[in-house]
């Protein structure tokens, strides 16, 4: 890890992270080139808030959870609500009209990559079947979870369940360390 607290100059394939990075980098470059930047909601830009709000239905300052943008535009989002003192983690993906299936998934994967670095045990994550399926496929550790189930769903009505056991060697290679 570089000894820094900012990123100079970023660069994707060489980046080995500052002293200040959160668990896993908020940029990220799908296959197809598009860039996305990924803000905690409280630390969203200025700029962007009331379109966060507009867009999501979240109060960046009140609620928990992460944010993507394409330039300024919100094309995905997750809100978390911990439970059981901290420990099992809930999560409700949203995506924009026609965003892209990678960006849920790496939103997941920030998710995931914070459940660890906290010190979680799991997360229960609800998502669009597209997004679950591909996050089942790549995430050691995920694994569906029963519809009907009072204890594994969210508060969500929409969307695929799913629990990450964030003990699982898939879910700590998430985070940069």
């Amino acid at each position: 890890m570089v000894d820094e607290t900012a990123c100079p100059v970023w660069n994707p394939g060489s980046c080995e992270g500052t002293s200040s990075c959160p668990p896993r980098c908020p940029r990220f470059v799908a296959p197809d080139g598009t860039a996305y930047t990924v803000y905690r909601l409280g630390e969203c830009p200025a700029r962007n808030t009331d379109r966060v709000v507009a867009e999501t239905g979240l109060d960046p300052t009140v609620d928990d959870g992460v944010v993507a943008f394409r330039g300024d535009d919100v094309v995905a989002w997750v809100e978390r609500q911990p439970g059981d003192a901290g420990r099992r983690w809930r999560a409700n993906v949203g995506l924009s009209r026609g965003a892209s299936t990678v960006v849920g998934v790496e939103l997941v994967r920030q998710v995931v990559a914070d459940g660890v670095d906290q010190g979680a045990d799991s997360v229960v994550v609800r998502s669009p079947e597209r997004v679950a399926d591909r996050v089942l496929e790549e995430i050691d550790g995920a694994e569906p979870v029963s519809d009907g189930s009072t204890e594994d769903s969210t508060d969500s009505t929409r969307g695929t369940p799913m629990a990450v056991d964030l003990d699982a060697d898939g879910a700590k290679r998430t985070t940069r360390n």
